[in-house]
């Protein structure tokens, strides 16, 4: 999940630098919001130690990244016409 996260922000930060956009306040907001998303990932572990849990939220956490690529991808597709 980390490494996903990673090429996330990579791609972000190589697209505002194209743009040609002010990095610090999007890289600073990047950083807060995937830091406290780590410390609630965190503290919501150890409340719970049921395996299943595990198990299921690696399912669903894959699921919501393929949804989210594939409408990436869909998008790019029918904004730049490919298939037409």
């Amino acid at each position: 999940m980390s490494f996903a996260t990673s090429i996330d922000v990579l791609a972000m930060g190589f697209s505002l630098g194209l743009l040609y956009v002010n990095i610090w306040f999007p890289a600073l907001f990047v950083f807060v919001i995937t830091y406290l998303a780590s410390a609630l990932g965190l503290m919501t572990r150890k409340r719970f130690h049921y395996p299943k849990i595990y198990q299921w939220a690696d399912i669903i956490g894959g699921f919501i990244l393929i949804v989210i690529g594939a409408k990436v991808v869909i998008s790019h597709i029918l904004d730049h016409g490919i298939l037409s």
